[in-house]
């Protein structure tokens, strides 16, 4: 069974999923998460190390299979990669105009995942281009925010949190002094329907203050 988005989150599942990750789960007894063959079985889970990889463990894989929970635990755990664009900013022209560039974007994530979409990195990798046509960087707001469901059936897992910090890690790994940096977390932003409210809460704000010269 393939996760979609629309479906609800049964609470059993949640309870089998917290277990499985150490978290705090309700006295009665939620059930286990039952072994399964091939693809979904926990060794393959294992073996997998890449977004793509784990990914694919997951698409192919129920909710309730030892290889889909070790996958997605891993997937959330994963660093920013290894070959981000680095900012690279301009120099100050004496006596040149300065301005202010504020730029605003979201980074949306999947469901219950804390690594971005792919196509995040290309969005992201957009916004280092901006910031780079500038001469310094002022401060840089990162808001994490998980959808209705995510924060109140799963607050174990902080995925609000655990987003936030993914992008934190992703600007001090483009060259960001974590000074500049403020972390926060928050209420959901948008309505509870499935296609626009949730999905769109899956995200992290990002806000960059910059000073450039034209």
């Amino acid at each position: 069974m393939k996760l979609r988005h629309a479906y609800p989150i049964s609470r059993v599942f949640l309870g089998a999923m917290l277990a499985s990750l150490g978290l705090v789960v309700a006295a009665q007894d939620l059930g286990r998460i039952p072994k399964d063959t091939g693809i979904c079985d926990r060794i393959y889970a294992e073996d997998a190390h890449t977004p793509s990889d784990l990914r694919a463990i997951m698409d192919r894989c129920g909710w309730d299979t030892d290889g889909f929970v070790l996958a997605l635990r891993k997937l959330n755990s994963l660093p920013p990669p290894g070959d981000l664009k680095r900012i690279t900013l301009k120099p100050r022209v004496d006596g040149a105009r300065s301005l202010r560039a504020v730029y605003d974007i979201d980074v949306f994530f999947d469901l219950l995942q804390a690594y971005p979409h792919p196509l995040a990195f290309g969005k992201l990798e957009q916004l280092v281009d901006r910031m780079s046509s500038g001469y310094e960087i002022g401060r840089i707001e990162i808001t994490g925010y998980s959808d209705i469901n995510e924060r109140e059936e799963l607050p174990g897992m902080a995925l609000d949190s655990k987003r936030a910090d993914f992008m934190l890690r992703y600007f001090q790994a483009v060259g960001i002094s974590r000074d500049l940096i403020t972390v926060t977390t928050a209420a959901p932003r948008h309505d509870n329907s499935a296609a626009l409210g949730r999905a769109r809460d899956r995200s992290v704000a990002v806000k960059v203050h910059t000073l450039r010269q034209d």
